[in-house]
C-alpha cells in the first residue's frame, strides 16, 4: 500500500473549493469536500489508478477527475502526492510545472 501526502498548495486549493462552494450551500460544500478527500485516498491502493494528465503527458503525473474537478497528482517511489485541486475549467497548466521523470539511478 502506498502513502498519499496532500501538499500544502493542494490543501489550500481544496479549503478554496470548499469555502467558495459554502458560501451558497455549506452541506453540498462538505459533501463535495468529503468526496474528493475520499478520492485521494484510493490511492492508497493503487497509485496508477489514474489517468495521465494529459497537458504534460509524463507517466508519473497523474489525475483523477470527479467533474468538475480534477485531483492532480506526482507519484514517488511507493507514494503520492496531491499537488492541486482544480476546476476543471480553470487554465491552470501554466501556473503548475510538472516535475522532472525520477531518475532511474
Amino acid at each position: 500500500m502506498g502513502r498519499v501526502v496532500w501538499t500544502d498548495p493542494a490543501i489550500d486549493d481544496l479549503a478554496e473549493i470548499i469555502a467558495y462552494i459554502a458560501r451558497d450551500s455549506p452541506r453540498y460544500a462538505l459533501q463535495v469536500g468529503e468526496r474528493i478527500y475520499e478520492a485521494a485516498g484510493k490511492l492508497e491502493l493503487g497509485p496508477r489508478a489514474g489517468w495521465v494528465v494529459p497537458e504534460f503527458g509524463l507517466d508519473h503525473f497523474r489525475e483523477i477527475l470527479m467533474r468538475p474537478y480534477r485531483l492532480i497528482y506526482e507519484i514517488r517511489g511507493q507514494g503520492c502526492y496531491i499537488v492541486a485541486v482544480i476546476h476543471a475549467s480553470r487554465d491552470w497548466p501554466r501556473h503548475i510545472q510538472p516535475p522532472a521523470p525520477p531518475s532511474a539511478d
